[in-house]
């Protein structure tokens, strides 16, 4: 038992937390009350959403055969996750009466069983399921600017669409990064470079349209300071084309996007804070 206690099950999935946690600070402080943000609201939500991220990889385990051993590490694990979770989300309900979070675990449990199927099917890692990751994942941004209003508002759902549209066009510069990584496909001439991210460059320019749109039909309820946090990835983008400068370990593509995600955090929560 001593053994199971001290081998955690953590998530190989290291792109997910930064598409967990961003959406959730940046709807809790974003949209949180001009009085200050509800930081025990806050905590509380994001130990509910974490541990429950944790509890999910040993569940996806325990969906497979293995060793007896095996199955009673990841059983524990799954449990003691999962109370950790359940009473932080049963304190939001009941001590911080947010009873309208029973509606999030909806999407959240349509997410966990398309990527339980998508495991069984070996296609986790497909364009289409890590679409589906960022669309489910990012509810934690309505869910946090629930937690700190008691209301899901236009505004809210509006910032979910612009975090869904940044993590998209930032997950498909860094699989293309990926690719001339292990395919060896750097291009020697600016030229060749913007023909190799053509597609990329493409979709940063139709998602700073896209949020442009969206912030003109919202009426006033998306500030245009929002448009303002997604230079960074053309920045980023136009840097790689114009330098060439891209790393050369796959790990290091992930802990750049970490950065950019952090930064534009920070941007997007003071663009509506300040409007």
């Amino acid at each position: 038992m001593l053994n199971i206690i001290t081998r955690p099950v953590y998530p190989k999935e290291h792109g997910a937390w930064m598409v967990i946690l961003a959406p959730l600070l940046t709807g809790s402080l974003a949209m949180g009350p001009e009085d200050g943000p509800d930081y025990g609201g806050l905590m509380l939500l994001a130990i509910a959403t974490v541990f429950g991220f944790l509890a999910f990889t040993p569940l996806r385990h325990l969906t497979k055969s293995g060793a007896s051993v095996n199955r009673r590490r990841y059983a524990f694990w799954m449990i003691a996750y999962s109370l950790v979770a359940g009473v932080a989300f049963l304190s939001l309900l009941l001590w911080r009466d947010r009873p309208g979070l029973l509606w999030f675990i909806i999407p959240a449990g349509l997410l966990s069983l398309s990527y339980l199927w998508s495991n069984a099917a070996r296609i986790h890692r497909s364009l289409l399921v890590e679409l589906t990751g960022i669309a489910g994942l990012a509810i934690s941004a309505p869910a946090g600017a629930y937690v700190q209003s008691g209301k899901v508002s236009m505004g809210a759902l509006a910032l979910y669409l612009m975090l869904v549209i940044w993590f998209t066009d930032r997950m498909m510069m860094a699989r293309r990064t990926l690719e001339t990584i292990r395919g060896g496909k750097a291009a020697p001439a600016v030229a060749d470079r913007v023909f190799y991210f053509r597609n990329e460059l493409a979709l940063n320019g139709l998602a700073i349209g896209v949020v442009t749109v969206l912030i003109f039909v919202s009426g006033g309820v998306a500030p245009w300071t929002a448009l303002a946090p997604f230079g960074l990835g053309v920045l980023k983008n136009w840097a790689v084309v114009i330098t060439g400068s891209t790393v050369d370990d796959p790990m290091k593509v992930g802990f750049s996007e970490m950065r950019m995600g952090l930064a534009f955090t920070a941007l997007m929560i003071t663009a509506w804070r300040i409007a």
